[in-house]
């Protein structure tokens, strides 16, 4: 008579190449689908602490050519940010956020805190070179300071997509590493198969 009794085993009892499969599955299918909700969730309030009042933040990564991160945004001059960012934000993300402040400042004062710009995605792409900016539409430069204003508020507001997508990044590979994956699969009580397969 044939048994049908399956085997069943801890993530820590698996072979190597099983635990490999494991970890490897669990990136794909496992990964939680929103891991980066929290962080743009902290991006969004930050900017917004700038007077950047950014709609939609995108990025798409972290393997191919043309991935990155980009947002679509209002900005204008928000009095009071340095205040409030230093109770809202610390550590390296509050540091990103001081100086791109602080450029900002410094490229409004002379036009007395009233340029805004608008920023929209553009393309297929979402890295930091697929938007459209649209800056002084109130005509408040004039042309010779015009080229240089807008290209100053490019260089800051395409600096903070790049430090979005740099930390996307880091999460991603902080999740989805050997460590972390190998703690969630060994302390959830998951089974798996010989093979490295979730016992279902």
């Amino acid at each position: 008579m044939q048994s049908n009794i399956v085997l069943s085993f801890n993530f820590s009892e698996l072979s190597e190449t099983a635990k490999e499969y494991a970890r490897n599955n669990y990136r794909e299918y496992g990964l939680n689908g929103d891991w980066y909700a929290p962080l743009i969730d902290d991006w969004k309030k930050g900017l917004e602490l700038l007077g950047i009042d950014a709609s939609d933040i995108f990025f798409s990564g972290f393997w191919s050519q043309g991935d990155g991160a980009c947002f679509e945004c209002f900005y204008s001059y928000r009095k009071g940010w340095r205040k409030d960012l230093s109770y809202e934000f610390g550590g390296s993300l509050g540091d990103i956020l001081l100086s791109a402040g602080e450029r900002l400042q410094a490229l409004q004062r002379p036009l007395f805190y009233r340029l805004i710009a608008t920023v929209s995605q553009s393309g297929r792409y979402t890295h930091h070179y697929s938007t459209i900016f649209d800056v002084d539409p109130d005509g408040l430069l004039s042309d010779e300071s015009a080229v240089d204003v807008e290209d100053e508020l490019k260089e800051i507001l395409r600096g903070l997509m790049e430090e979005i997508y740099s930390s996307l990044e880091r999460e991603y590979n902080y999740l989805s590493s050997d460590s972390v994956i190998d703690d969630c699969l060994q302390n959830n009580d998951h089974q798996f198969l010989e093979s490295g397969k979730i016992y279902q």
